[in-house]
Parts: structure tokens; C-alpha cells; sequence
């Protein structure tokens, strides 16, 4: 037994240093590979718009991004300090568009910032100190120059920069940066006068407001079009709304521009929500933040938090189009326990047996949460065919959701 037991720690010891071994000759070679990519990117993106930009890649040490904003890291977490004309702001990013650990790029870098901590004379420090009840509290202490570039004094961008290499420069994707919109594009139908109550319905990722309005829209009821005012919206770098390079995307930019775009102009008091895929973490976190005003909460294909197969999938997406990621998975669930404890509105999900995207338990993942939700498992239906299949259906479903809330 003695001889057995030798043998079978030999074999995992053996094992396991040729797994550390192939792990680092493979992982330092990608990790070769991605900085050289880097670099390959920015002489792109020098190419096409005549302006140098740091890789997406760069690392979460580095104190300043090319938009003029100060990129710091607390607590295991990225955080972008954002200065206005009366304050500063923190905006959470994801970790993975700001860090990823590279050991050929943090050896070269340390190098760099190492000769350029030699010359500054002011320096950027963050520090955290405990307070008496247990919270923490940030500290700051930001040189003159980099308020200077926060403010636009120095190196100020273009208003409207022309689409990076990774966007599509197609007429309709580029319409806003010659009508110098600054709001969502909208499309409003539905009741022009006494209005019930309003409708918000909003896409998920490679989509827009089409998605509603060339399916749903035209197989709406006479009686809810002279009810309801809907409102399908193309979020911030989709469709034909806008697209500027300096956005970070976060969850936060998305919900102001709604609320600039539908919210105040429209005077919006009392409404639905509608939300498909990714769509419906905006949907979850517009609900927490108007509680009293959300009389309906419908999710289709929602997730309790980012799955692999989808950061696979959609991973320049990811990138470019919004701050969504697992590093958001304690968000999310944020988000789900405050709908269930401060929403009195009903929750409605939709979800298409073959969905191959994302899986029918995410649905029940997310009535695990929200017990009170109501999931609909829809047959032979997938991620996109439970609207666009059933268009007429799924229109009679809504408004009866909405009576329901309304009754």
C-alpha cells in the first residue's frame, strides 16, 4: 500500500509540474502575441483616425485614459474618476476592458512608469481609509494637469470623432455625427393624446429599436395604440442613436441617455418595461431607480449574470458597446434583490425552450430571486423567434400584461 500511495503522489506531483510547465510556455506566448496586437491595433486606429489610442487592453495601473479621465483601481475593482464643472464622479467600469493581466506587457510597462515617475513632480494617489461605522472612503489627490485635461483645456477631443475600425461606418450608423444628436434615437407611436400610460421597450446586443417596431408595433391592438405611447429606443452605440468613441458605455451613461432621450422630453411618469437579452439588466437597473413609477416588468431571455458562452460570443461587443460582465455579476444581483423588495410590480419572463445563447435556467435563476415572477418557457421558440415568430401572440401577451397591472 505504502508503494501504491508513493506512486499515486508521484504520478499528481508529475503531473501537475508539467500542467504549470505547459500553462506558462502557452500563456506566455498568447501573452507575446497579445502585446504585439496591441500595438498592431493602435497603428490601425492611427491609420484610420489620424489619432493615437491605448489598447483596450492596457493595464487598470495606468493612471490617465486618452479620454481624459483618471483610471484608478479600489478594492479589486476599476473606477473611473470623471470631473464635471462641480464635482467628481466615480463610474464603475468592467474589469475586463480596462485589465487583463499580461506578464510581457506589466514588465514593459513597470519599466515605462518607472522612468516617468522619475520626472513627474505631482503624482495622482489613491488611499482608502476606514471610517468608524466600517465604511471606506476614497481619497484623492489629482495634479493640476490632469484637471486641466479633464476640463478639455488640454488636448481637447472632437466632438463627433469618426467611427473607430471596429464600428461599421454604414449611413444609417454614422447619420448622428453629422446632425450633431447628443439623445437616443426614438421611435414613438402609439396614443398622441390622453395617454393612459407609456411603454419603454428595450433591445438587447447587435440589435435596435427594429427589433419592436418592424415585429411587435404593427400587431398591437387599435384600443392599446390609442392607450398606450410606446417608445422603442437605439441605445448608446447602436442603430442610429450615437456612438462616441470617449463613452465607456457603462450601465450609468445608458440610463442617463434614456432618461434624456424618453424620460424628460416625453414626461414620462408612469410606465412598462419591455426587455430582451441584455437589454434587461438596463430594464432591471431603470426599475430600481424608479421604483414608484414601473407598473410592469417584462424580461425575455434575461440572465442572473454573464455567462462563458456569451463573453465567447460577443467579446468585441463586450468591448465596445457596454459595460457588462461578469465583474457586474454583484450588481445584477443587487438589482434582483431590490426589484423583489422595494418594486410592487408584476415580473413577467419569457424565455425560448431552444435558446442555445442563454439557457432557459437562467429564467428560473432569476425567479429564484424574484419569487414572484412569472416564467413562461416558450416551445421550439429560440432566442430570437420568441418575438419574431410569434409577433402577434406575444403582442395580445403584453397587453394583457398591461391590463392586468392597470386593473
Amino acid at each position: 500500500m505504502g508503494i501504491i500511495a508513493k506512486t499515486k503522489s508521484a504520478v499528481v506531483l508529475t503531473g501537475r509540474i508539467l500542467n504549470d510547465v505547459l500553462s506558462f510556455v502557452v500563456f506566455s506566448v498568447l501573452d507575446v502575441l497579445d502585446f504585439i496586437l496591441c500595438y498592431i491595433y493602435k497603428v490601425a486606429d492611427f491609420l484610420v483616425e489620424a489619432e493615437w489610442r491605448p489598447c483596450y487592453c492596457s493595464s487598470g495601473k495606468e493612471a490617465i485614459t486618452s479620454s481624459g479621465k483618471i483610471l484608478v483601481s479600489e478594492q479589486g475593482e476599476s473606477k473611473v474618476v470623471c470631473l464635471t464643472s462641480t464635482k467628481l464622479q466615480l463610474e464603475e467600469i468592467s474589469d475586463t476592458l480596462y485589465t487583463r493581466p499580461s506578464l510581457v506587457s506589466e514588465v514593459s510597462k513597470s519599466t515605462v512608469n518607472e522612468l516617468k515617475r522619475l520626472k513627474l513632480e505631482t503624482t495622482m494617489i489613491q488611499s482608502c481609509e476606514k471610517v468608524k461605522n466600517g465604511t471606506v472612503r476614497s481619497t484623492f489627490t489629482v495634479s493640476s494637469t490632469v484637471v486641466e485635461m479633464l476640463q478639455g483645456k488640454i488636448g481637447g477631443q472632437q466632438s463627433h470623432p469618426i467611427p473607430r475600425w471596429s464600428d461599421c461606418d454604414c449611413k444609417t450608423c454614422t447619420s448622428w455625427t453629422s446632425s450633431a444628436q447628443d439623445t437616443l434615437f426614438v421611435n414613438a407611436q402609439g396614443a398622441k393624446e390622453n395617454v393612459d400610460e407609456d411603454v419603454l421597450f428595450i433591445h438587447g446586443f447587435i440589435s435596435s429599436s427594429q427589433f419592436w417596431t418592424e415585429t411587435l408595433f404593427p400587431n398591437f391592438s387599435k384600443a392599446a395604440k390609442s392607450k398606450y405611447r410606446l417608445f422603442a429606443v437605439d441605445l448608446l452605440g447602436f442603430g442610429r442613436s450615437p456612438k462616441p468613441t470617449d463613452s465607456l458605455y457603462t450601465i450609468r451613461e445608458h440610463l442617463e441617455m434614456i432618461e434624456r432621450s424618453v424620460l424628460e422630453p416625453y414626461k414620462v411618469k408612469s410606465f412598462h418595461i419591455v426587455a430582451h437579452s441584455l437589454g434587461c439588466i438596463l430594464a432591471l437597473a431603470l426599475a430600481v431607480k424608479y421604483p414608484g413609477s414601473v407598473k410592469s416588468l417584462t424580461l425575455l431571455a434575461p440572465f442572473r449574470k454573464m455567462e462563458q458562452g456569451v463573453v465567447d460570443y460577443f467579446p468585441i461587443y463586450t468591448q465596445l458597446r457596454a459595460d457588462v460582465s461578469r465583474s457586474q455579476a454583484g450588481k445584477i444581483e443587487g438589482y434582483l434583490d431590490m426589484v423583489q423588495n422595494r418594486l410592487n410590480c408584476d415580473v413577467n419572463i419569457f424565455h425560448g425552450r431552444n435558446d442555445e445563447l442563454i439557457p432557459v435556467e437562467c429564467s428560473y435563476n432569476v425567479q429564484s430571486r424574484i419569487p414572484r415572477a412569472c416564467v413562461k418557457v416558450i416551445e421550439n421558440e429560440d432566442h430570437i423567434t420568441i418575438v419574431v415568430k410569434r409577433q402577434k401572440a406575444f403582442a395580445r401577451e403584453l397587453e394583457q400584461i398591461w391590463n392586468n397591472a392597470s386593473g
